[in-house]
């Protein structure tokens, strides 16, 4: 396997990943692969031109989710339609244990979020406060989402939200946040918030230099 192999252009990838359609070059031209490839790679290119090169989509259950390509440099013979069909079973047998792969792993996290969910609820059944309940809380989100902080915040008798448990946050960055809340206290139906970059979307610059620990 070559390190930093050249990327391929556009069509010819969208011929293989989104037809699905093999591609195979016995011959490749070599201005072809010249243009196919980003600026940066050209010197790279230059020094293991390809000869010739076979792609083939590479699926599971009809779907394509990416492809396989071997190539082969001058001093070589050219791939064959036999090389290609070759090709293909191997792509085939990769879906294959690929989704075999993600079946065991969706099966294990399953497995791992009902007994932490059963841990949950066994310490929720034994805790004689409501800490102790905010406490196992915070242990079993940490657990199962691998997050490096969490915390707890319900509304007062105020109607502000306030922290009741937490780990990871530092006293200033809680008094800097507490009372902000996107539900109103009388909400019906509130939806989940997910916020997949918290910096972009954080428009405070005063709150993002706080500091979290």
């Amino acid at each position: 396997m070559l390190a930093d192999p050249p990327r391929l252009g556009t069509s010819v990838l969208s011929q293989v990943m989104l037809v699905g359609t093999p591609l195979l070059l016995a011959e490749v031209d070599p201005e072809f692969m010249r243009r196919s490839v980003s600026p940066s790679r050209l010197g790279w290119l230059e020094r293991h031109m390809p000869r010739s090169l076979v792609i083939v989509p590479l699926r599971i259950g009809g779907v394509v989710i990416g492809s396989l390509c071997a190539v082969r440099e001058g001093g070589m013979p050219p791939f064959s339609l036999d090389d290609q069909k070759l090709l293909e079973e191997i792509g085939d047998r990769t879906g294959v244990a690929i989704a075999a792969g993600r079946l065991y792993e969706a099966n294990q996290q399953g497995r791992a979020r009902a007994e932490l969910l059963y841990e949950l609820a066994a310490a929720v059944i034994r805790a004689q406060s409501v800490d102790q309940v905010f406490d196992a809380a915070l242990e079993g989100i940490e657990r199962a989402l691998g997050s490096s902080r969490c915390s707890i915040l319900t509304f007062d008798g105020d109607g502000i939200m306030r922290f009741r448990a937490w780990r990871g946050l530092s006293a200033d960055y809680r008094a800097a946040v507490e009372g902000h809340s996107p539900w109103a206290r009388d909400a019906e139906n509130p939806q989940p918030i997910v916020v997949p970059d918290v910096l972009d979307t954080m428009a405070d610059l005063q709150l993002r230099r706080m500091p979290v620990l």
